[in-house]
């Protein structure tokens, strides 16, 4: 029924993220994904590019090469759309967690999730490690196992918003 083709398009949704950040992580490229929950962050997606595409892997990796107009600061995705890319995310303090001082990706996940019930994953350039983000709470160097594990738990939240995306009717672009 309806129900499980979106909890399908969720589970592959999340696949294609985990997949580019952990390819990101492997090259030590620097990435900043913010997956939308309940709360809209519509104010966020406007300061970005639009781009309004479907999640995939190699869109992922395409838009955080260093070099390109798109790399700098966050993607969110809402759904499964990348809605905008190039997102300005309030930062967080700065300070540091175990004597490492926080960069600006990792504040701006902190700084993001603090206002919002979002999801945040950031890929470390110096390190290659791959953090996660809610609620405030920045949880360093978790595994692919680990971040499949945690966006999974998340799903049932978030199947109720897509099916509404998916009903609400398509603006007319003009």
């Amino acid at each position: 029924g309806f129900l499980t083709s979106s909890s399908q398009q969720l589970a592959r949704t999340f696949e294609q993220i985990i997949t580019a950040v952990t390819e990101l992580a492997a090259t030590k490229t620097g990435a900043l994904v913010v997956i939308e929950k309940r709360v809209a962050l519509g104010e966020y997606i406007e300061t970005g590019v639009q781009i309004d595409a479907g999640v995939t892997a190699e869109l992922l990796k395409t838009i955080f090469q260093p070099d390109t107009p798109l790399h700098d600061m966050a993607v969110i995705v809402r759904g499964d759309r990348v809605a905008a890319a190039r997102v300005q995310l309030p930062l967080a303090e700065a300070g540091s967690i175990d004597g490492v001082e926080l960069g600006s990706r990792h504040r701006a996940a902190i700084g993001i999730t603090t206002g919002s019930d979002a999801i945040c994953l950031v890929v470390s350039e110096e390190t290659g490690t791959i953090s996660l983000a809610q609620s405030g709470k920045l949880t360093r160097n978790i595994t692919e196992s680990q971040l499949r594990k945690h966006l999974t738990s998340t799903m049932d939240e978030m199947v109720p918003i897509v099916e509404w995306f998916w009903r609400s009717p398509k603006k007319n672009k003009s």
